[in-house]
């Protein structure tokens, strides 16, 4: 149920979020429940709702660590609970190929089942992909694909990828 909310709200945004300050810019959590509790403790204490900040998360929040299923549940129910506040990008580890290679698969396999990777996979093949705050500032995990000269051009890659390696050249490199 948290899985389809999350992937219905991803395929609502578009590929290149435009977001305004104030805004904190987070990198990868690789499983790390411990790191991500305590941003929670200093950045939103209590409640995103009361704080007007919103929260860039650009990428990598499974495989490595131990709890990358609670990291992504988590992110999934903030995005959820305050949509405007919380803004989720892809990286490269929210691609099922990576995922096979690292933890994330296996940790699914093992600790619940298959279904449940499934499902978080289909919400992160609709994440947004990249981020412009103030207008100024560009976010991505990756970086920017020497083929792409235009944000329009990042504005029209697919709503739903699944395998960016095969089917979206321009998509794996900004992962």
């Amino acid at each position: 149920m948290i899985c389809q909310k999350a992937e219905e709200i991803f395929a609502t945004e578009p590929r290149l979020l435009n977001i305004s300050s104030p805004c904190y810019i987070l990198g990868d959590i690789h499983g790390n429940l411990k790191d991500l509790l305590l941003y929670s403790q200093i950045l939103w204490k209590s409640t995103p709702f009361i704080n007007q900040s919103r929260y860039l998360f650009l990428g990598d929040y499974v495989d490595r660590g131990q709890y990358g299923v609670e990291c992504i549940i988590y992110l999934f129910c903030m995005k959820i609970l305050a949509p405007q506040n919380f803004l989720i990008l892809r990286g490269n580890h929210e691609i099922r190929d990576i995922q096979q290679q690292f933890s994330f698969y296996g940790e699914c396999c093992t600790r619940f089942e298959l279904e449940l990777w499934d499902s978080i996979n289909k919400a992160m093949d609709r994440l947004p992909i990249t981020a412009i705050i103030d207008g100024r500032l560009f976010c991505a995990h990756g970086g920017i694909p020497i083929t792409i000269t235009t944000l329009e051009q990042i504005r029209s890659v697919p709503k739903r990828i699944e395998n960016p390696l095969y089917s979206s050249f321009e998509t794996w490199e900004i992962l």
